[in-house]
This record gives C-alpha cells, structure tokens and sequence, in this order.
C-alpha cells in the first residue's frame, strides 16, 4: 500500500431549522477545491426531490455566483470535487 494519496472532497451537511445552507455548500465547495479540480457539484434533497448540478471546471467556473436555492424547502446537501484517477474526463 503506497501512502496517503489525495483524491475528490465531499461534504455534506443537513438541517432541521432555516439556515443558511447555500452559503455553506458554497464555502465548502471552496475549501475542498484543493481535494479535486477537475470538476465539482451539488446533490440537493429539496421537499424530497434530489436535484444534481455538476460540471467540469473550477468551483468559480461551475459555479460563477453563489449557490442560489430554495433553502426554505432545502434541507440536505452533499458537494464533491473531482479529482480524475481513470477513464477521460468527462460530464
């Protein structure tokens, strides 16, 4: 077994009251940008529905503006970052 090897971020996070989850989804995409950059996204768990945005490019390519959402509805969040170790890139 080689060493520690680096490879993607997640984080996720889940609320019962009215916060400001966007923000943190947002601000934890940036921090995990060193985990993987090849490409990031969100899995959103809106009034049980699961919504996914994901692309190929930095956080601020992908996500230009801070993420926007029904936070109201929104109760569960999970973020990754992308760090290829196989196969092309692709969407």
């Amino acid at each position: 077994m080689g060493g520690l090897k680096e490879a993607c971020g997640l984080f996720g996070i889940s609320s019962a009251h009215k916060e400001h989850i966007g923000l943190a989804c947002h601000y934890g995409l940036y921090a995990l940008q060193h985990r993987g950059q090849e490409g990031c996204g969100i899995a959103l768990n809106t009034d049980g529905e699961l919504s996914l945005q994901k692309d190929l490019g930095l956080v601020n390519e992908v996500f230009p503006k801070a993420l926007v959402f029904d936070e109201e509805k929104t109760r569960m969040a999970i973020v990754h970052t992308r760090y290829g170790t196989s196969g092309e890139r692709s969407r």
